[in-house]
């Protein structure tokens, strides 16, 4: 059975195309989502030692006076 204009051909290439474009939207969503989750970690991390470092200061010259 023919088909005007080979629309069979372009319907078979569509769901490897489509699905390859899911594929790496996918990937790039859960990279994304890995990053957004560990970041405010490791910045309340950081921030945990400024604070720490500041008070041990702040301790070392109260008990200087």
């Amino acid at each position: 059975m023919s088909h005007p204009l080979g629309t069979e051909d372009k319907k078979e290439g569509l769901p490897e195309t489509g699905l390859k474009f899911l594929e790496t939207m996918i990937k790039k969503v859960i990279k994304k989502l890995e990053k957004n989750s560990f970041e405010p970690k490791i910045q309340d991390a950081s921030k945990a030692v400024l604070l720490k470092q500041k008070f041990s200061k702040t301790s070392q010259v109260e008990k200087t006076f």
